[in-house]
């Protein structure tokens, strides 16, 4: 039976027509005993096959390499898992008990997951902030809480001698605030949408020596969570 699984899993797109057997035998690669739901919401995906190598960079985040964390599908909580967040696709990758099979889920199924002690989460479209629904990271969360929206391109420049292809990095910050998301896009955003405790903060700031331009998004965790010590 597992031989069957693992070969409708390489050739394409899994397809919810599995027995009770095969269906124990996927979830139990994520939390050591058969899921509630019987692991049925993990057979949304496909193979992923990944990127050519002769590509500058890499397109995940963190690292190539498969990363131990844990996710939230539909309300069922899989520990344990390896995995890899692919910044280009907005897409996170599940390793196979097989050892070398990358499955990539379905998105909009992912309400949650962590990479390394680092917590992502599923944010819906918020068009009057221009917040675009997709998998953001939680970096702090509170009175104020702050997200990031990472993501990765493939930028190609001719050369005399052929096309270079390289991964580019780009990041923008949203501070959700009494429900509704502020895109920050530098001190000045930060500092209105701060209004009732702009005196307090730009003093601490000063006094603590923090650069807003010379590294935005360690500035941004320290402000927020200092606004919100002060706002308890």
């Amino acid at each position: 039976m597992r031989k069957r699984f693992l070969f409708f899993l390489l050739i394409g797109p899994v397809i919810p027509a599995f027995s009770q057997s095969d269906s124990l035998f996927f979830s139990v690669v994520f939390d050591g005993k058969p899921a509630k739901d019987g692991g049925a919401g993990l057979y949304n995906g496909k193979e992923h096959v990944g990127y050519l190598p002769s590509i500058e960079g890499s397109a995940y985040y963190g690292s190539k390499e498969w990363l131990p964390g844990s996710l939230t599908l539909h309300g069922m909580l899989y520990k344990d898992a390896l995995l890899k967040y692919d910044l280009v696709a907005d897409e996170v990758i599940i390793l196979h008990s097989n050892g070398f099979t990358g499955v990539t889920l379905f998105t909009p199924r992912v309400e949650s997951f962590t990479l390394n002690n680092k917590r992502f989460v599923q944010l819906a479209d918020h068009t009057t902030s221009g917040l675009k629904g997709g998998i953001y990271e939680e970096l702090l969360r509170g009175k104020l809480s702050l997200y990031v929206k990472r993501s990765k391109k493939i930028q190609q420049t001719i050369l005399t001698n052929g096309i270079e292809k390289k991964f580019v990095d780009n990041s923008s910050h949203f501070i959700l605030k009494e429900g509704n998301y502020y895109p920050i896009k530098n001190e000045k955003a930060l500092t209105d949408l701060l209004s009732e405790k702009r005196e307090e903060v730009t003093t601490w700031m000063k006094t603590s020596g923090i650069n807003y331009k010379s590294n935005p998004e360690d500035a941004l965790i320290k402000i927020v969570g200092f606004y919100n010590q002060i706002s308890r």
